[in-house]
């Protein structure tokens, strides 16, 4: 059904377009008329990807401010349950392979989101900014931040919510487990 709607309204887009491009006289003018019928369903992709770029180039990333020497009980030991990822079975964690970050330990002393926190950077260019971030929980001093930005396209895609998007850094760069990694080592 959805489909067919959106056939029958770009059916009627395309007939208004041919409609404004008959009235004109001339040719650069029709040439015109017929760019800006192609760029008001197109125009928001081509200045959300340059935004989108800029924004990857110059604020995405992961940046760690201070590293942290912890002892070695904030790293799990082999056989100890590894909290920051999940079992072969539901509801299960998986067991440590020895040096992976204790979570639980950490989150005592550090305050680190769950998840990412979500905010909407730009709702014209359907741009999502993700952050993950440690802090000292008594002095809330910033040690480190994982920033990252999806991109959904343009209006024309996201009236079906069909795409995923783009995400800079990649998810590889972009996760709480590599930022623990880069802001804690362990004390000699």
């Amino acid at each position: 059904m959805v489909g067919l709607i959106a056939l029958v309204v770009f059916g009627i887009y395309i007939g208004i377009a041919l409609f404004c491009i008959k009235k004109v006289k001339g040719k650069k003018q029709k040439i015109f008329v017929s760019l800006i019928f192609i760029l008001i369903p197109t125009a928001d992709v081509i200045a959300g990807q340059i935004y989108f770029s800029y924004l990857c180039n110059t604020e995405a990333g992961q940046f760690v401010y201070k590293t942290v020497e912890v002892g070695d009980d904030y790293f799990l030991k082999t056989g100890e349950i590894d909290e920051s990822r999940r079992g072969v079975y539901p509801d299960t964690y998986a067991i440590a392979k020895g040096g992976e970050i204790n979570i639980r330990k950490i989150r005592e002393k550090f305050d680190m989101p769950i998840g990412a926190e979500k905010s909407h950077l730009s709702d014209l260019f359907h741009i999502t900014q993700w952050k993950y971030y440690i802090k000292i929980k008594n002095t809330d001093e910033l040690l480190s931040e994982s920033i990252a930005f999806n991109y959904k396209g343009g209006w024309v895609e996201n009236i079906y919510n069909m795409s995923s998007g783009k995400l800079c850094p990649s998810r590889g760069l972009f996760n709480s487990k590599s930022l623990m990694q880069a802001t804690f080592k362990l004390k000699k």
